[in-house]
């Protein structure tokens, strides 16, 4: 679910990059995941939130937005992203930590991690595998056998492993089932007693807790860091004075009255925006490593591939 955040985070930062550019006269454009196009699903909160806000936002500076949902699974995205980053048709990528923690040391010097959302003080992402408070489930092993819904699956992965579970979800789980579904989709399928756990960020859940007063069923049984949060690409030859525009503009939101609107955003998430330093990395690549000598890489390509058909 982390494509969906970087959405929302990257809508903002395109704001900020129309308006430190207008003397230059162009349209920037960004790609970002588009998961709720493949599910047919409404946005997230999250989204919607700040999608209105950015319009606002274009409407007061007077400069277009463009951006590119892109609909694809996780290797599809990557390449179309940079392909189409290297060939000058976006200027931006939406982005996250695990992602970018496979890229090689030669494509990491190429293209740089801007600026990274910061979500409940931190730049690491909390994702936890949720269940129902009124099942009595207190120890992630009490889900075995039960009922799983995920799109990321090692997420999945990660967490039974920090949990004490080496085993591929099909053997742990009685059914996994492969959606590409909103958190707050997710939620209610739990409440409703459709699936008995999903994998989801912390905070995404949080901000839809007040939707449904079912919703304060849902507890989470274990969590754990598990990458950057989401931040947007630049290819090095973005014109640096741009980019230097860019990060002084996004710094300048707890101050420019313009921009009231994104506080009460910030508010929500309880975080900001923060420059992106190597030691930041460090959690997505470590997990990364995990998971490539665990063979879980390939055990999630197999996956897919057998719930696809």
């Amino acid at each position: 679910m982390k494509r969906l955040v970087a959405i929302s985070f990257l809508l903002l930062c395109v704001v900020f990059l129309q308006q430190t550019a207008r003397s230059e006269s162009k349209t920037y454009k960004i790609i970002v995941p588009g998961t709720y196009t493949i599910s047919g699903k409404s946005k997230s909160q999250m989204q919607t939130f700040t999608e209105e806000i950015v319009a606002a936002l274009s409407n007061v500076l007077g400069e277009k937005i463009e951006m590119v949902y892109s609909p694809k699974i996780e290797e599809a995205y990557i390449k179309d992203a940079i392909t189409q980053l290297v060939s000058h048709k976006v200027d931006l990528v939406g982005f996250s930590g695990d992602w970018y923690a496979k890229m090689s040391p030669q494509m990491r010097e190429k293209f740089l991690p801007l600026l990274v959302l910061v979500i409940n003080g931190k730049k690491n992402t909390n994702y936890c595998l949720y269940v129902r408070k009124s099942d009595g489930i207190t120890k992630v092993d009490q889900l075995r056998g039960k009922r799983l819904s995920t799109y990321v699956y090692k997420d999945v992965r990660y967490l039974l492993y920090k949990a004490g579970i080496d085993q591929p979800l099909e053997k742990f789980f009685g059914e996994v089932l492969y959606q590409t579904v909103l958190p707050l989709d997710l939620m209610k399928m739990l409440t409703d007693e459709k699936i008995d756990a999903f994998v989801s960020s912390d905070y995404q859940v949080d901000l839809s807790r007040g939707i449904d007063p079912a919703f304060k069923n849902i507890v989470p049984v274990q969590c754990a860091e598990y990458t950057l949060n989401p931040f947007f690409l630049y290819s090095k030859d973005l014109d640096p004075e741009v980019v230097d525009k860019v990060k002084k503009a996004m710094v300048s939101w707890k101050t420019d009255k313009r921009f009231q609107k994104l506080k009460l955003f910030f508010v929500a998430i309880k975080g900001g925006v923060s420059d992106v330093k190597p030691e930041d990395l460090n959690t997505s690549i470590e997990v990364d490593k995990l998971i490539v000598s665990k063979g879980w890489e390939t055990e999630r390509k197999e996956f897919i591939k057998r719930h696809s058909k």
